[in-house]
């Protein structure tokens, strides 16, 4: 009979231990899942974090453009002052971006391509076989005349 009650106890000890397990199985398949949920919440905030931080390299990128167009519309307007849209020629008229300085300059007295400078770039003209002369940049060539049947000269726009 000692036997058996040691056995009973021995069984009942033996449920209790397996009782205590699935318990702690309980508990440990609660903890993954909550582990499992925090992560998964870290993983979303990580993903919204570098969207973030790709809509501010993407600003950041975008002002600095910004700037550099208005560097650039700044740069453009000073030196657009020192020309003047004027009629060359006589006998044949031709509207030319002349370069009349506001100040004193160290730059030849030429004309520039008054198409381009529409588009606020700066291309001199340039005699072109004698008889016109050409913008580079966009293929315009004009052939002022002056009285007489000849080409004008750079000088005879300047008083």
């Amino acid at each position: 009979m000692y036997a058996e009650i040691s056995a009973a106890i021995s069984s009942a000890k033996t449920a209790l231990d397996l009782a205590k397990a699935a318990n702690g199985l309980a508990n440990f398949n609660e903890l993954v899942a909550a582990v499992s949920e925090v992560n998964s919440k870290l993983m979303a905030a990580t993903a919204v974090a570098l969207g973030s931080q790709e809509r501010q390299a993407a600003l950041v990128e975008q002002v600095a453009a910004l700037k550099e167009e208005l560097r650039s519309l700044k740069d453009w307007e000073v030196q657009a002052k020192d020309y003047t849209l004027q009629v060359v020629g006589v006998e044949r008229q031709h509207f030319v971006q002349v370069y009349k300085p506001v100040g004193p300059s160290s730059k030849t007295r030429h004309w520039a391509c008054a198409k381009c400078f529409q588009e606020q770039k700066l291309y001199v003209l340039s005699a072109h076989k004698r008889f016109s002369y050409r913008c580079h940049a966009c293929g315009a060539e004009i052939a002022p005349i002056i009285q007489g049947g000849s080409l004008a000269p750079i000088e005879s726009a300047y008083p």
